[in-house]
């Protein structure tokens, strides 16, 4: 029962918290809904990926599939049930735009959950660095905070050749980032991000 019901909310491969799953089957007690999830778990319907985090898995001809630890810490800390409230940050900003090709070991985040300036966790072995965020970040200013998150990355040295030019311009029409709320934004952010907004010429490109 459990994980049927589990599957239709969340589908197969994502990750379910504790917590979800105590509210979704709120109508029974605590005690009696871990129970549930440990026969879901000695049956191998419902797997568990670390402490109070689990997934439902799909079998294939190589056998069950997992999940990462990237994954969690999306849902954790970057976008949940569609909404955001974080991004990231550092060299995985930078590669999603092509600035550099480096792929980090640790993985930083900017979200509206992390109180301190920066903080390292660890999740099932896998180094992440939080950052808390500079304005709150929501789905209205998403894309405004990524790209101001991507300017402020960067530094002198990083090129805006044409290439990444060509990919922050995507970005912009695509997400129909607001030139005005993106302006507004900037003064939560150092002064580098302005001049690498400026020095780009995205905002007489696309905006």
């Amino acid at each position: 029962m459990i994980s049927n019901e589990l599957q239709c909310r969340f589908g197969y491969n994502t990750p379910i918290t504790s917590e979800e799953i105590v509210s979704i089957f709120g109508k029974y007690t605590r005690a009696y809904v871990f129970r549930m999830i440990k026969r879901a778990l000695d049956s191998g319907e419902l797997m568990l990926f670390s402490r109070g985090v689990y997934y439902i898995p799909r079998n294939t001809v190589f056998g069950q599939t997992k999940i990462t630890p990237e994954q969690v810490a999306e849902k954790k800390y970057i976008k949940e049930n569609g909404e955001f409230f974080g991004v990231y940050a550092g060299l995985k900003n930078l590669n999603q735009f092509g600035v550099t090709e480096q792929i980090p070991n640790t993985i930083e985040i900017v979200t509206n959950k992390e109180a301190t300036r920066k903080r390292k966790i660890t999740i099932n072995g896998k180094e992440f660095i939080l950052r808390k965020s500079r304005c709150i970040i929501t789905s209205d200013n998403y894309h405004e905070y990524n790209l101001l998150q991507l300017f402020s990355d960067m530094d002198e040295k990083d090129k805006i050749d044409d290439f990444v030019r060509e990919k922050i311009n995507k970005y912009i029409n695509n997400n129909r980032v607001d030139k005005e709320k993106l302006l507004c934004m900037a003064v939560y952010f150092p002064k580098k991000c302005l001049n690498n907004l400026i020095r780009s010429g995205v905002l007489n490109e696309s905006l």
